[in-house]
């Protein structure tokens, strides 16, 4: 059928093939001109990757080179292939200055004195854009470098972004910063470093990276909150799926939504990743994962003499369960005690762990 796509009319027929393949890799195709109820269609399955994949190739690479082995190497493949999150649309909302935000946020902590000038900002891990997107409508005047393993996801990003001001992309191993120079105010790093072969090595680099006084963002998986999720990555292993491919990602999820209900294997339709390739492979299929405790965090804070300024707390009740368990403290931002109340309520962090932390001395 390919090679009859660029003879045909744009319609029906590629919509179909494009639920299968990229139509975007079909040869002939990329000069087509679409016109009425279908060109947004087209735009969107052949224009936009083509502009994606020539704006990824013009990026420039900040720290060493990418590993070619190991989780680094994997972790970039899984990315290059499936770029993840696929996104149309940011926050929006009025931008404030960062000592604003923290102190809404963690009104009991020990905040830092920001700068008043304009704010440097690291995305360690930016994916396909939508963190940057968030924290460029979140921080008044901040100028923002987003880097990540991917190309195919920071040409996304870039396509997304560029006309954006003050944002930046380039490809960049978190595990190859070590020797680079450029520091920054503020670094956010969100469901990033738990994909790193040893995440506490990855965020002593981040941490290397602040300006005196600089706060970092930073998000981890939890080993309770992510048990369900666990559950169901074993009961597809089991059933032989692997979901590097997107013929094996249909299968998997074929076999799923077949399983009966409450079933471990059924229960990974629950999430909303599940209908996206990109999403199952992110969430059911990752080449490194690691899932964190608080307590094990709390651990790794210290080992990188980090405070904690608090919780971006998502679960709705997580913040009274935590004001009746140890009333005489209202910052909330201990680590081992949120470890005890996860114990008792496994989902409290069932999406992410998310925190501000700064250096011990600050």
């Amino acid at each position: 059928l390919a090679p009859r796509l660029p003879e045909l009319p744009f319609g029906y027929v590629h919509i179909v093939y494009a639920l299968y393949r990229p139509l975007a890799d079909v040869p002939g195709l990329a000069d087509i001109q679409v016109k009425g109820p279908w060109r947004d269609a087209a735009r969107l399955l052949i224009q936009d990757p083509g502009e994606e994949r020539r704006l990824a190739a013009k990026l420039e690479r900040v720290g060493g080179a990418v590993s070619t082995e190991g989780a680094s190497a994997a972790v970039k493949a899984q990315y290059e292939a499936h770029p993840y999150p696929r996104w149309s649309m940011a926050v929006r909302r009025k931008p404030l200055p960062i000592h604003e935000i923290a102190a809404g946020l963690f009104p009991h902590a020990d905040l830092p004195d920001w700068p008043a000038r304009r704010l440097d900002v690291l995305i360690a891990g930016s994916g396909t854009g939508k963190h940057a997107a968030d924290v460029s409508t979140r921080f008044q005047g901040a100028r923002i470098q987003a880097i990540d393993l991917s190309r195919a996801s920071l040409g996304y990003a870039a396509r997304m972004l560029k006309n954006r001001p003050g944002m930046t992309f380039a490809e960049a191993d978190i595990m190859e910063l070590g020797n680079w120079e450029q520091r920054f105010d503020h670094i956010e790093s969100v469901g990033v470093l738990h994909h790193l072969a040893d995440p506490l090595a990855g965020w002593r680099i981040l941490t290397g990276l602040l300006k005196p006084g600089g706060s970092m963002r930073v998000g981890f998986y939890s080993k309770r909150g992510r048990s369900r999720i666990e559950a169901a990555r074993s009961a597809l292993r089991d059933a032989g799926f692997h979901g590097q491919s997107d013929a094996d990602l249909r299968a998997a999820r074929t076999f799923a939504m077949a399983e009966p209900d409450g079933s471990d294997a059924r229960k990974a339709a629950d999430e909303l990743d599940f209908y996206a390739a990109s999403g199952a492979r992110d969430f059911l299929f990752h080449a490194e994962e690691h899932e964190l405790s608080p307590a094990e965090l709390a651990d790794m804070t210290e080992a990188l003499g980090l405070r904690v300024l608090g919780l971006e707390l998502t679960h709705s009740d997580a913040a009274s369960l935590y004001r009746q368990r140890f009333p005489d403290d209202p910052a909330m931002a201990d680590l081992m005690r949120w470890d005890a109340i996860e114990a008792e309520h496994p989902d409290i962090f069932r999406h992410m762990c998310q925190f501000w932390c700064v250096s011990s001395g600050v």
